[in-house]
């Protein structure tokens, strides 16, 4: 497959402030919670349009307070490799949409209470990866990111759809 220019120069490097941004608002006030819908969005966004995982090479708030500031503390071990399986990727992706979207239909229509069952679930995964990150290598997240795998998901959806359009059996 041919691979896309990159629309934009990647911000790994500072985008780490907007997670703490996020976090800071949302702790003044829970609404700003909802906001965690533009970290699940974006990267769906970018690999629809089909560029993959550019997110989490080049945007990834997470991943780059991972590289950035858990680095400094972490222990740099491997990563057991049970959580490289695809069976684990599946088992966090669902887990993750069973949160999600439990709490839409649970809070559905209160908006705040949405954006608190947000903050929740982004300040449960951001610990699991911090935690993860201590103990192991800083972005051991990433290895399974339910997002990010997503993206996976997509792009390689669109790819098989590009080969059976050129072999002429869509």
């Amino acid at each position: 497959m041919t691979r896309k220019s990159i629309p934009f120069r990647s911000i790994q490097d500072w985008s780490f402030i907007f997670l703490i941004l996020f976090f800071v608002l949302s702790f003044i006030d829970r609404r700003f919670g909802i906001l965690g819908l533009v970290c699940l969005a974006v990267p769906l966004i970018l690999a629809l349009l089909g560029y993959g995982r550019l997110h989490c090479s080049h945007v990834c708030p997470r991943g780059s307070f991972f590289g950035k500031v858990v680095s400094r503390i972490s222990m740099e071990r491997k990563l057991p490799p049970f959580f490289r399986t695809l069976e684990f990727r599946y088992a966090a992706l669902v887990l993750m949409a069973m949160c999600l979207v439990g709490n839409v239909f649970r809070f559905y229509p209160d908006l705040t209470a949405m954006a608190n069952g947000m903050f929740q679930v982004m300040t449960a995964s951001f610990a699991v990866g911090t935690i993860l990150g201590i103990f192991f290598k800083p972005r051991s997240w990433c290895t399974f990111c339910p997002i990010g795998f997503s993206a996976s998901l997509i792009k390689e959806a669109q790819d098989q759809h590009k080969i059976r359009r050129k072999s002429g059996n869509s």
